[in-house]
């Protein structure tokens, strides 16, 4: 498929290994996928090409509008839903989600809580999630090599020792061992606490972040950086078991 893009998300390398990730996770293929936290498309256009239909959800307008005037530019259909959840999207109609960098902005548990119980609900059975969260390792990084203090020159002393203390308080909001709600903001989070999460759903493993790195080419994503030693990002691919848990 040959697409018309602006220039800052024309990157045929990148959709070529953004389309090897997607394979890899089933998505190709499938009837109805969402890419929920769409952004300005920049894996709308694999989806596109691999799914007969794609959804874009995402609470910025003028990224939605971004996406609808480069699939007119292209004679491509793409629909498009602005909101901050799944709530408007149909009890099991759903084949796949995909939810790139979105969770560890949102940070709320609550939130992080409302997209795997929406997810369960919108999906149909066997459906699958990938998806991505911010790794400990990073903040950790972040500390220690103290990024904060780079800030000197352009920003001031304040500034830069705010930054620092803000990687220190994420680091150490980092070992939690469980996503809750109420309230508390999650950024990076232990791998377990996001699989405990997830399950409690209703969900199961596909691929892990360890598998996923080792059988894919995601550590290679620009804009995605994953040093085996110093993972920025934890990588998932999760599936909706058959039978879901009881919910009173």
């Amino acid at each position: 498929m040959n697409l018309i893009l602006p220039p800052d998300l024309d990157d045929p390398d990148e959709r070529k290994l953004i389309g090897e990730l997607l394979d890899a996770c089933g998505f190709r293929g499938l009837d109805h996928v969402i890419d929920y936290g769409c952004g300005r498309g920049r894996w709308i256009w694999p989806l596109v090409e691999r799914c007969k239909i794609v959804t874009g959800v995402d609470c910025e307008q003028s990224y939605l509008d971004t996406i609808a005037t480069i699939a007119k530019m292209n004679d491509e259909k793409v629909q498009l839903i602005n909101a901050m959840d799944l709530r408007s999207v149909a009890d099991r109609s759903i084949d796949g989600i995909i939810s790139i960098s979105t969770l560890p902005i949102v940070r709320d548990g609550d939130l992080w809580h409302d997209f795997f119980e929406q997810a369960a609900r919108v999906l149909r059975p066997g459906g699958r999630i990938l998806f991505n969260t911010f790794s400990p390792a990073m903040t950790r990084h972040k500390m220690t090599s103290l990024e904060g203090l780079r800030y000197i020159q352009s920003n001031g002393w304040r500034f830069a020792l705010d930054r620092q203390l803000g990687w220190i308080i994420l680091w150490l909001l980092s070992s939690r061992g469980s996503i809750e709600r109420g309230g508390r903001r999650h950024y990076a989070t232990q791998a377990h606490a996001v699989e405990r999460l997830f399950e409690s759903k209703g969900f199961q493993i596909e691929y892990d972040p360890a598998r996923l790195m080792r059988t894919t080419n995601v550590g290679l994503l620009p804009g995605y950086p994953n040093d085996p030693r110093v993972p920025e990002y934890h990588w998932w691919c999760v599936r909706k078991k058959e039978q879901q848990p009881h919910r009173d």
